[in-house]
């Protein structure tokens, strides 16, 4: 592994690219690579190893990044990257030239060195406007000499067609690795590294930035992760939103937008209604690129986007939000996202709520959503203001969270749907009619079944099953 590039877990092709260009340089032929990609993404991580593979080939390497703070002042990372080669020439150039020459007089001093350099520019985007075109100049240029220039920016539009690669999240076996080198022992459980990735679209920073507020029995799946994670500090920097920016308006609508998971244009006018925001109000975000409108949905650009927004809003103006969903999620196949919003929108417990949890947890029961029925159980503890209430729902929490993560963990969804309802006495033909698929479909699961647990029999899935639920799901108790 090359110096400097084994923290970068997932991102070989990215790194051969880099790599090709730092040899360009070393081979007088240089080339320009340019690295985009969203907030979070690992694009200074990308930069810093460019730094050491440019090291481990002997080529010299000039350093500088854009700051969103200096981008109104004159030349300032053309000055720092003049300070970093050390060159006379090149400081003269950066302090004489007028602006109109600069970049090709710029191009032109750093192309006639004789050593091999590696010019390295985080944040381009945020580089004063002089500093940027002498730097796009010069990365049409490089290919004249022994010079090869990698920048990273978050907006392809400041680098007028230099060679570009976008670096997207990371595959979910990558993210894995990086989270597991973070979290200590194996608090971390599969299924909750899995979600993570999911909601994550595999950026790491936001990832890690998640797995980091989690608790331990959150991390482990023994209790469900929070249906809006924190965000910290460094995330909701990075995302950059320019909230302060919009009409308050538009931040109420993005806020309502925020608190329904699923987007729909229909509940989110609907709950608009009752709150007194309009969805109109959405069109200055649309044009920032924060959302998109379309197909009757309304979709954040990216889920820590969102996060970001839901928890820009104060705790009470969240609650009424999700009190107002609540209301307009009125169908009869709304149940379960409308005793999820009257949850969140709750302030105290409420045994109204707590049963229509636990009507929602029974359902996931008896289509084998073992993973499902432990939140809404944990949820409809919380909200039952009868301790011995709250025990017993606790205690089918627990059940589930065993049904979850026990020998039935190893099944997939579908293959522990039907070891479920098997399990608890239904014949092939039933087990079908209940959950939707044919009767060959349910004979294909149980021999994939009774191979990756071992069993021989109906008795036998039947006592794992029961074993490991407490006892069928409808006399759990």
């Amino acid at each position: 592994m090359i110096a400097g590039t084994g923290g970068l877990v997932g991102r070989d092709g990215v790194l051969d690219e880099v790599r090709s260009t730092v040899r360009a340089a070393a081979d007088r032929s240089g080339r320009s690579c340019v690295v985009h990609g969203v907030p979070g993404v690992g694009l200074s991580s990308l930069l810093d190893a460019t730094a050491h593979l440019a090291a481990d080939e002997g080529v010299d390497v000039w350093t500088a990044r854009g700051r969103i703070t200096e981008r109104e002042l004159h030349r300032t990372v053309l000055r720092d990257l003049a300070a970093g080669s050390g060159d006379p020439a090149i400081a003269r150039v950066v302090a004489l030239a007028d602006d109109a020459h600069l970049p090709a007089e710029f191009a032109d001093a750093v192309l006639s060195r004789p050593r091999a350099t590696v010019v390295v520019v985080d944040d381009l985007h945020h580089a004063d406007e002089v500093s940027r075109s002498a730097l796009v100049f010069l990365g049409h240029r490089v290919a004249r000499g022994p010079v090869s220039l990698v920048a990273a920016t978050r907006d392809l539009g400041v680098v007028a067609g230099l060679p570009s690669i976008t670096v997207r999240g990371l595959d979910e076996r990558s993210l894995v690795a990086v989270l597991r080198a973070r979290v200590p022992g194996h608090e971390l459980s599969d299924d909750v590294a899995a979600s993570v990735h999911r909601i994550t679209h595999g950026n790491p920073l936001a990832a890690l930035e998640i797995v980091s507020t989690l608790t331990l029995p959150q991390r482990s799946g023994a209790e469900p992760l929070p249906d809006f994670p924190s965000l910290g500090a460094d995330v909701v920097a990075a995302v950059g939103l320019p909230l302060g920016d919009l009409p308050v308006a538009t931040r109420h609508a993005l806020a309502l937008a925020a608190a329904e998971p699923s987007g729909d244009l229909r509940v989110l006018v609907a709950a608009g209604a009752v709150l007194g925001v309009r969805l109109d109000a959405l069109e200055p975000a649309e044009e920032l690129g924060l959302v998109v409108v379309e197909d009757g949905r309304v979709t954040f650009d990216l889920p820590m986007r969102r996060w970001a927004v839901y928890h820009s809003v104060a705790a009470p103006s969240r609650r009424a939000a999700h009190r107002a969903l609540a209301a307009a999620l009125d169908g009869p196949a709304d149940a379960e996202r409308r005793a999820l919003h009257l949850a969140l929108g709750a302030t105290e417990p409420d045994e109204r709520i707590a049963a229509d949890l636990e009507l929602a947890a029974q359902a996931a029961e008896r289509r084998g959503d073992p993973a499902g029925a432990r939140q809404w159980w944990q949820h409809a503890a919380r909200l039952s203001p009868i301790r011995a209430d709250a025990d017993a729902r606790r205690r089918r929490a627990r059940l589930a969270t065993d049904a979850a993560s026990g020998p039935l963990a190893a099944l997939t969804d579908a293959e522990r749907r039907v070891a479920v309802v098997v399990g608890n006495g239904s014949s092939n033909k039933g087990a079908a009619t209940t959950l939707g698929v044919s009767v060959k479909t349910v004979d294909t699961h149980l021999q994939s079944i009774y191979r990756k647990l071992g069993l021989r029999s109906r008795s036998e899935l039947a006592m794992v099953v029961t074993r490991h639920t407490g006892g069928t799901w409808e006399e759990v108790g």
